[in-house]
């Protein structure tokens, strides 16, 4: 087997370690986190409005979640969700009452800059461990 992988070494430690404990992540090390779900969709956000979007993932765990949006609708540019836009397009609410992740649901709400009607696209991934 190959030397091929990612690994975050801690503080103070040498990536070319051998030793387990000196890493914060390796994937050589079997951690069994990976990417459970990945999706994309869109969401069409009013003029100076906002639209809530509700993901169910039903893992029974609070999983760590990765959100992309395109600020500018058919932009092509993508960016990591919770940000606030520059008044040209859409952006996340980073507001925890309404942008969130529990043991079943990602929720997240996006919100129009704009005084048109957007068609926001997103995706997302949902991480998990799994391990049977």
């Amino acid at each position: 087997m190959g030397d091929w992988g990612v690994k975050v070494s801690k503080d103070g430690k040498d990536i070319s370690s051998t030793t387990p404990e000196d890493f914060v992540f390796s994937t050589k090390n079997d951690t069994n986190v990976k990417i459970v779900i990945k999706n994309s969709g869109t969401v069409t956000v009013a003029g100076s409005g906002y639209t809530d979007v509700t993901i169910t993932h039903s893992l029974n765990f609070i999983p760590v979640t990765m959100l992309y949006i395109e600020k500018v609708p058919s932009s092509g540019l993508w960016f990591l969700g919770g940000f606030q836009a520059d008044g040209a397009g859409v952006y996340v609410d980073d507001d925890t009452s309404t942008t969130y992740v529990d043991a079943t649901y990602f929720k997240f709400r996006v919100y129009n800059n704009t005084s048109s009607q957007k068609v926001a696209s997103y995706y997302y991934f949902i991480f998990g461990d799994s391990a049977s």
